[in-house]
């Protein structure tokens, strides 16, 4: 019983929970342009099967850069190997568990969808994440079906639900970019080839800003359409010039560093706890 615990509390460092957390206030923003309810059963089962393949896809990224380049990261630290594949596939075993309890066939193909471009991001002799290009597609293909998968299991997919996940999915790439540039001196020293690492830091820094104005403009754009959420594409456009603040003012891998992902999402996250205030 008590290596069952170690192993459960180990996993609160191993799956990098507060690295994702906040995109979980994406699906939160899906959700609000869906038919469903913020509070239903179904919206729970969607949190959770989100987060169960963040689990699994930080877990198994970690995993083999761990192994393949060395990386010094929590898999480092456990020396069985059995015990670092029990909990890459725990993510996925509570996945298929969930099966009998799917509201939507289209969410579940969706789900393991998710599942095969994380892998494929992740895993030799594909391993996306180390191909210029490659990387940033699929990382913020992956990530925006994830956030996405509302919209499938609500059979909402309409001219809005497009828009927003190609708006999330710059949303992704951006900050895929930003990661990348965090970790250059990183990179350089384990001669991983990363978009930011091949196309260099002053370019990506215009791009940043580029994507920055693109996503703030797209915003103002709904904001006009829809009115009623006023308030929220407001804030997302203020974070969004902040951030492009931020980016300019960079001067180095350090200070992109703490341009933390997921202002979006925390955005997402204290609509949901207003919400519940409000009940």
């Amino acid at each position: 019983m008590k290596n069952i615990f170690k192993f459960l509390f180990n996993g609160l460092r191993v799956y990098r929970i507060s690295g994702w957390v906040k995109n979980l206030g994406l699906v939160v923003i899906a959700l609000t342009f869906t038919d469903l309810e913020l509070f239903h059963v179904k919206t729970v089962y969607i949190l959770l099967i989100t987060a169960a393949t963040y689990c699994y896809a930080f877990s198994l990224n970690d995993m083999f850069d761990n192994i393949i380049e060395n990386e010094k990261n929590y898999f480092s630290k456990i020396h069985s190997p059995n015990v670092k594949i029990a909990y890459v596939i725990l993510p996925l075993f509570i996945i298929l568990l969930s099966f009998p309890l799917l509201f939507s066939s289209t969410f579940f193909l969706m789900t393991y969808l998710c599942i095969l471009l994380t892998s494929l991001y992740s895993v030799p002799p594909f391993r996306f994440r180390n191909r210029p290009f490659w990387d940033v597609l699929f990382n913020s293909l992956s990530l925006t079906l994830m956030s996405f998968q509302v919209f499938f299991i609500a059979d909402s997919i309409n001219f809005l639900g497009i828009i927003l996940a190609s708006l999330f999915g710059l949303y992704f790439g951006y900050y895929e970019l930003i990661h990348q540039l965090s970790h250059l001196k990183i990179d350089l020293r384990t001669g991983r080839k990363t978009t930011a690492f091949v196309v260099g830091t002053s370019r990506i820094k215009k791009l940043l800003i580029y994507f920055s104005a693109l996503i703030a403009l797209s915003f103002s754009f709904l904001l006009f359409y829809l009115p009623e959420y006023a308030p929220w594409f407001v804030v997302a456009i203020l974070l969004n010039i902040i951030r492009a603040i931020q980016v300019f003012n960079a001067s180095n891998s350090s200070n992109f560093n703490y341009l933390r992902n997921g202002l979006l999402g925390l955005e997402g996250l204290l609509y949901l706890l207003l919400n519940l205030a409000l009940l």
